[in-house]
């Protein structure tokens, strides 16, 4: 079985892949190339099938520390038009239904809790130190780092997200392909969940533009929009802030929607602004002594709200090939690993797109094809629409 192993990334996947590592025997250390915890970007949901992950696979006392920290989505998921007028709501125990329910989290707070509990367990963390170069040979992985640092590890696992240094330095630069929908992200003070929406996933729709939301740890809300757009250049989602300009724009776009999307608005506090790409799937996802997770191998839209949590699954079903497989060579569990989590990756990436294209099109024929669909699928589907995402097991 490997020894030490480098993992690059400290976002969602790292820090989990660290710990249950550690749990095998190994001997991991955490390279971030960021040189603090930073409070930024947005929020995301940990739904049923990612916590499972992290329940049962990765740490129980993370996963207890993220539900007791977290805000429960409770009451199902609920489309509306601007005016108020409902498409379809629908209620439902997800917890009864999956044995998790959703919560929503900061990012940042999630990242708080998943390196309290690395530092917790006695796992290095070395912030300020990016990729920058590798070399394998058939024992060893060496690994140049900023400031001229020089590493080596048996294994090296690259958990460094949509802009992975690794995923470069394996496989080249890609070219990402603008889907033609951005997107304003927001976190707001939450004022409403009592009045309004409160722990429901809702999503409201206005011609070509629209906002969904929902409540975060801490008090806070997230809510984001989606519109089509011709072009657009850029794919940084954590440092594209969006203007002031952009916001008042915002405003008064929502003025006149439903309550309580302007006053959901109105308590902004951060906001950021970005294109959703695509890009060309990977043919292999390791190489050598090299393997990817997560973002950095399967990007996704955004639609589903899968990143994190199939990242979370990656984290699962990589550490127990390597269990399973323990050799002086990691090469066979690697490929058994992205044999079992490409095609469910694939089918994700490719669901998120196409709900994308569907829920948030600008096209009259379109939008009238939507709405019955939605309370249909919805309506009638429920339970069986959700449960090959949400009802994902641990396939060995």
């Amino acid at each position: 079985m490997c020894g030490r192993v480098a993992i690059i990334g400290a976002g969602v996947a790292g820090p989990a892949m660290a710990l249950v590592l550690k749990k095998i025997g190994m001997v991991p250390t955490l390279y971030e190339a960021g040189t603090q915890l930073k409070d930024s970007g947005a929020g995301f949901g940990l739904a049923p099938n990612g916590l499972r992950m992290l329940d049962k696979c990765i740490s129980h006392e993370l996963y207890c520390r993220a539900m007791e920290a977290g805000s429960h989505m409770n009451n199902g998921f609920g489309f509306y038009y601007s005016n108020g007028t409902k498409i379809h709501r629908r209620g439902m125990d997800l917890k009864d239904a999956f044995g998790y329910p959703i919560i929503g989290l900061r990012r940042h707070r999630f990242r708080e809790l998943s390196l309290e509990q690395v530092k917790k367990e006695g796992i290095p963390i070395v912030f300020g130190s990016r990729l920058i170069g590798l070399e394998s040979t058939k024992d060893i992985v060496k690994l140049q780092m900023t400031g001229g640092k020089l590493i080596e590890a048996e294994m090296v696992i690259g958990c460094d997200g949509i802009h992975s240094a690794t995923r470069h330095i394996l496989f080249g630069q890609d070219k990402p392909t603008f889907t033609g929908i951005v997107s304003i992200i927001g976190l707001s003070e939450d004022t409403v969940s009592p009045k309004g929406f409160g722990s429901e996933l809702a999503t409201v729709l206005h011609e070509n533009s629209s906002v969904g939301t929902y409540p975060l740890d801490g008090g806070k809300r997230m809510w984001f929009t989606k519109e089509e757009r011709g072009v657009f250049d850029s794919e940084d989602w954590t440092s594209t802030t969006a203007t002031e300009r952009m916001m008042e724009q915002m405003r008064q776009q929502v003025g006149g929607w439903m309550d309580p999307i302007p006053e959901i608005i109105s308590k902004t506090y951060r906001a950021i602004y970005w294109g959703i790409f695509d890009r060309p799937p990977l043919t292999s996802w390791h190489s050598g002594r090299v393997v990817l997770v997560g973002d950095a191998c399967h990007p996704m839209a955004p639609h589903l709200g899968q990143g994190a949590n199939t990242s979370l699954e990656d984290v699962a079903v990589l550490v127990k090939c390597l269990d399973q497989l323990s050799s002086s060579h990691p090469s066979a569990a690697f490929q058994k690993y992205q044999d079992l989590r490409k095609p469910r990756t694939t089918a994700i990436s490719e669901n998120a797109r196409n709900v994308g294209k569907y829920i948030y099109s600008s096209h009259p024929i379109g939008q009238r094809l939507r709405d019955p669909i939605l309370r249909f699928s919805l309506g009638y589907l429920g339970k069986h629409l959700l449960n090959p995402v949400y009802g994902y097991k641990l396939p060995l």
